[in-house]
């Protein structure tokens, strides 16, 4: 039952709509195209015939789908029952693999990696084609083949209409250095058809890697000012290595807040799930499998999203290098280019193009590997980092890899940005999903600046935008820092923790504070915050501050009105005063989470029991929230607001 519920949720979730973003552009806007390049899959696909017929086959006809559906209808509610029941998820895999290869099989590719058929892009990559205006004049609308709609619509007006954007277009299962080629040919069109000197480029995921690639193949170009790569694939992407090893176990609890952030949904309903693997999902996926390797498994973009660490092995397997020996060639340039990405990203920035990449992290991937990932995409590919080994920290103390007089390693001790392929022009967000920047007001305001403005250069030009921040999706609902140290430090500077309600509907009362491995007594605040305001609470030392350790501030609450009023997030701190704590090579990881209050009172025995149950989540709660309401009887509140 608990499945069926995690089921509908999840379906429910779907479909009830994003919500609207608050404006976000900065005033001052450059007047220079913006080249929007997309997702994996976005660009639609046609077939032609040798008859001179010409079929859809990408960029789907979504009323065909449905229309297909309604008539397996019995055989997919058959094979969902036997699926539940755990009796025989592989007849439902048969009959989606089926329908699936009816519905996408003119997208094969050869061993080679050529297209099996004659398959090309909806667009000429042309600036006429590909130019904003022109699609919605020919369409009559503005989101038909349109990418990244939510950030168009936003900036639309203040770089001076829709005819500034173009739609970037290729043939997304080819490698990113024949894509990178193709942008290329699109951006100086664009510069010849216009008469600007430059353009400005948006990137997304794919388009991330093929936009990288691109500046890696002609860093010496100067045709684009600033190119903002967003939860971008440069080395690759999670799902790929689980795909082609049939390594897709759900991790059902990301999947769901991967879910809430896209839904920005104020609700918690992790209670619900928590216990719970999608079991039959697993299996059904493990059938279905071998139906979407026979689809993609020869596409090139494929074997370029495979991680450059794992990238050997998984060719030796399951690549022949004769019959494939071209498709080889052309992905073993693409992890070439990927070992020096680095050196050839800020080739280009000294030539003038203005990188910048914002990625997210802290989450595993939704469909099994353990890495610190935005649910799809490592952070160590999105960014070039050191991470620590996912559910593991560096040990306090921790040197980076990289000398240098900045320190660029993460509040939570798990990144190490001194060597990612920009240092000083890479953003982490903690608690960003893949595809989500848009919904978190942070990374959406930082977006705009670093796209259409020279306001900001690097991650230490303004301390309102600091290298590592923690994700502000209204899903989240709290948010807190100190008032005088970057987001996610501690220093003896600070004075006061400034506490924010991320709620765009609910009140929020704070319940507790409690300090992990922080050496800090927080008080709370006595009134409501109300949406999007904050408030300023005092604290004080409780010992003696230690340099280069990590705990955390646990902030429980209560919102009002909301469907889940109890809640609580645990934001990471590292201090950064004091003498700096002894480092020992000799361990240099530890258990990322810092050990709560119930994990102190109930033992490792009752903690690991509820754990197994998945109520240990409800439990934090539910004990946050009494040691609050005792603590309010005893001391009452310490800060008036």
């Amino acid at each position: 039952m608990k499945k069926l519920i995690s089921i509908l949720l999840c379906v429910i979730l779907v479909t009830i709509g994003i919500m609207p973003a608050a404006s976000a552009v900065p005033a001052n806007c450059e007047q220079l195209p913006v080249v929007v390049v997309p997702g994996y899959s976005a660009s639609p696909l046609i077939y032609y015939g040798e008859d001179g017929t010409r079929e859809h086959v990408w960029g789907l006809d979504v009323d065909a789908i449905i229309g297909r559906v309604l008539g397996n209808i019995a055989g997919i509610l058959k094979g969902l029952g036997l699926a539940i029941t755990e009796i025989d998820p592989a007849y439902l895999a048969d009959l989606v693999g089926e329908n699936f290869e009816e519905i996408v099989g003119k997208l094969k590719c050869n061993p080679d990696g050529t297209s099996m058929y004659n398959v090309q892009p909806l667009f000429d990559n042309t600036a006429e084609a590909t130019n904003a205006k022109n699609i919605s004049e020919e369409y009559g609308d503005e989101t038909s083949y349109q990418w990244e709609t939510d950030i168009i619509g936003e900036i639309r007006e203040a770089v001076g209409g829709m005819e500034m954007f173009y739609n970037f277009n290729c043939d997304f299962r080819m490698g990113a250095i024949e894509n990178a080629h193709r942008l290329r040919g699109l951006i100086e069109d664009i510069i010849a058809t216009t008469g600007a000197e430059k353009v400005n480029l948006i990137a997304i995921s794919h388009g991330g890697q093929v936009s990288a690639t691109y500046m890696n193949l002609y860093a010496e170009d100067t045709l684009v000012n600033n190119a903002v790569l967003t939860v971008p694939a440069i080395g690759g992407a999670a799902l790929a290595y689980d795909i082609m090893t049939n390594n897709i176990v759900f991790d059902e609890l990301t999947l769901l807040h991967f879910v809430e952030n896209g839904m920005v949904l104020e609700e918690d309903f992790h209670i619900l799930v928590e216990a719970q693997q999608l079991g039959f999902l697993d299996a059904l996926l493990e059938n279905l499998v071998p139906y979407v390797i026979d689809i993609l498994g020869y596409w090139g973009s494929i074997w370029d999203f495979m991680p450059l660490k794992y990238y050997e092995d998984i060719k030796t397997e399951m690549l022949d290098p004769a019959e494939s020996a071209a498709l080889i060639a052309a992905s073993d340039a693409m992890h070439a280019l990927m070992a020096n990405m680095g050196e050839r990203l800020a080739v280009a920035e000294a030539n003038g193009t203005d990188i910048s990449i914002i990625a997210g992290a802290g989450n595993p991937a939704v469909t099994g590997l353990q890495e610190n990932s935005d649910g799809i995409i490592t952070t160590e590919a999105s960014t070039g980092a050191v991470c620590a080994p996912f559910g593991q920290r560096f040990a306090d103390g921790y040197t980076q890899v990289v000398a240098s007089d900045k320190y660029y390693v993460s509040p939570s001790m798990e990144i190490d940005a001194s060597a990612a392929y920009l240092p000083d022009s890479t953003w982490f967000v903690d608690g960003l999903f893949h595809g989500m920047t848009y919904w978190d007001e942070y990374s959406r305001e930082l977006m705009y600046i670093l796209l259409l403005t020279e306001e900001i250069d690097s991650v230490w030009d303004d301390p309102a935008y600091p290298q590592f921040h923690a994700a502000t999706n209204a899903c989240y609902t709290v948010h807190a820092a100190f008032d005088n140290s970057p987001d996610g430090y501690l220093a003896t500077e600070d004075t006061q923790l400034v506490i924010t309600n991320l709620s765009k509907d609910h009140p929020l009362f704070v319940t507790s504070i409690i300090a992990m491995n922080l050496p800090v007594d927080v008080k709370l605040p006595t009134c409501a915050i109300e949406p999007g305001e904050s408030v300023r609470v005092d604290f004080t030392w409780t010992g003696t501050p230690v340099a280069l350790t990590k705990g955390s501030l646990r902030i429980g609450y209560t919102l009002p009105g909301n469907l889940t009023p109890i809640g609580s997030r645990t934001l990471d701190f590292t201090v950064r005063s004091g003498e700096n704590a002894v480092f020992d090579e000799n361990n240099v990881l530890t258990d990322a989470d810092d050990q709560t209050q119930t994990e102190k009172a109930l033992g490792k025995q009752v903690t690991s029991f509820f754990e197994k149950l998945g109520l240990l989540p409800l439990m934090e709660k539910l004990f946050t929230w009494f040691n609050a309401m005792l603590n309010k009887m005893t001391t009452g509140f310490g800060t008036v607001c």
